[in-house]
């Protein structure tokens, strides 16, 4: 049995949401389509504070005069009228119009929600376009969420027509003698959208007439699905996930249970953009050392007892030059500096200390990244070793080695690897007669 569309039917969405539409804001897009003009028509029975919002794509021939009327009816109803002109170039991108004017709108709206305080975006997406959006997603390989649809509510947007059909949206349009106007897009066959509107909804209606209602009935038992799994990612990301500053730490330990938290572990990637077919590659090689797997916006690199996750565009670049002996702020911790006489203090063997002979470095000193070329000769070494070998040997973690700085004077020469290791060249020796004394803090 369909949904009947009325006031009541309307504000029960509000109210399951828990919604409190007389203490609220809205913002409420409007194309001048039939599903936006009857949205706008329930909204002002239901007398909710919105204003509107439409945009002008001058794509085609209607466009300036569906923004005209919707711009004649909300001063009919002293509704506050928002309207953008968008130019879409899809030339410079690649991307398609539909995608383009998405990704303009939906920035439109959002800064027009910062800009005047509103609560909500409201849309008047319906089962039909649900539907849609579903074999969409099914015809693109999507993992189960793929076939979830469109959310009704998510990031202050709500969509509470997406229950009813689009017939029904119609019969109310007419029933209440609203006015609309025709997109002459909807009639081409260009878009994929169209193409399963006209030549695929119209077989499946015919074969389950209540084929629309039998997909939503679906998505709801699917949705008990997705609260399961996310019940059971938080479980994993608790055991499993650390997230310290940019980086994402899955500790490899998992790996053993793998089979049955497969799953999770692609609910989990797929937050950051890795694909179900890139996981599914990925899998075989999982335990290596330093391989890695790209998405668009994050890097996947195997440690050795971890996972690491960092954004792509993820840099840390140090150079501090000091003419003396001063504070210096690293960015993860600060390096002070101080000189004794030789025999005030003691020389000791901790890591975050180190003991220099002052006589013999060349000012001014530079913190820096090290590169792959840089060799120093570790103490009780005479002979150069490379700074990336010395810390492999070292077994340093990824996110380590990735912050891991050098002290070098002035003449290039490596006087401390930071917090691992000293320079032979420079350590306190029977004739050292200052101590230059450096720590972590």
């Amino acid at each position: 049995m369909k949904l009947q569309l009325d006031k009541e039917s309307f504000l029960k969405f509000f109210n399951i949401n828990d919604i409190d539409v007389k203490e609220k804001s809205f913002l409420c897009a409007v194309s001048g389509g039939v599903d936006s003009m009857v949205l706008y028509d329930l909204m002002i029975k239901c007398n909710l504070n919105f204003s509107v919002a439409s945009c002008n794509y001058k794509s085609r021939k209607e466009s300036d005069n569906e923004i005209e009327m919707i711009k004649s009816i909300c001063a009919e109803n002293k509704i506050n009228f928002h309207s953008e002109i968008f130019r879409i170039d899809k030339q410079s991108s690649g991307k398609s119009f539909q995608m383009l004017a998405r990704e303009k709108r939906y920035e439109w709206f959002k800064s027009l929600m910062n800009e005047f305080s509103y609560d909500y975006l409201v849309t008047a997406h319906h089962a039909d376009d649900n539907i849609e959006t579903i074999l969409l997603n099914f015809s693109r390989t999507t993992g189960f969420k793929g076939l979830l649809g469109i959310p009704e509510s998510k990031n202050q947007i709500l969509r509470p027509m997406l229950s009813f059909e689009k017939d029904i949206i119609i019969n109310y349009a007419k029933k209440n003698k609203i006015k609309w106007s025709e997109d002459s897009s909807n009639k081409t066959n260009l878009y994929n959208r169209n193409k399963i509107r006209k030549n695929i909804l119209p077989i499946l209606k015919e074969i389950n007439p209540s084929f629309i209602h039998s997909i939503s009935t679906s998505v709801n038992r699917l949705r008990l699905t997705e609260n399961f799994i996310n019940d059971k990612l938080d479980k994993f990301k608790e055991k499993y996930v650390t997230i310290e500053d940019n980086f994402v730490i899955i500790d490899k330990s998992f790996i053993v249970h793998l089979r049955e938290d497969l799953i999770l572990f692609y609910e989990l990637l797929g937050e950051y953009g890795f694909s179900f077919s890139q996981i599914e590659k990925h899998i075989p090689s999982i335990e290596k050392i330093n391989k890695k797997l790209i998405s668009k916006t994050h890097q996947l690199i195997g440690d050795r007892k971890n996972l690491i996750i960092t954004p792509l565009d993820y840099e840390f670049n140090t150079k501090i030059t000091s003419k003396s002996i001063r504070e210096v702020n690293c960015g993860h911790f600060k390096i002070r500096g101080n000189i004794f006489n030789k025999g005030e203090i003691s020389i000791n063997k901790n890591k975050k200390n180190a003991q220099l002979d002052y006589d013999k470095i060349q000012f001014p000193i530079t913190y820096r990244n090290y590169s792959e070329g840089d060799s120093f000769s570790p103490l009780g070494m005479r002979n150069q070793k490379k700074v990336s070998s010395y810390i492999s040997d070292i077994k340093l973690n990824y996110i380590d080695k990735i912050h891991q700085l050098v002290l070098e004077d002035n003449k290039n020469n490596i006087v401390w690897l930071v917090g691992q290791q000293i320079s032979d060249k420079y350590k306190v020796d029977n004739y050292t007669k200052k101590i230059l004394n450096l720590e972590i803090i």
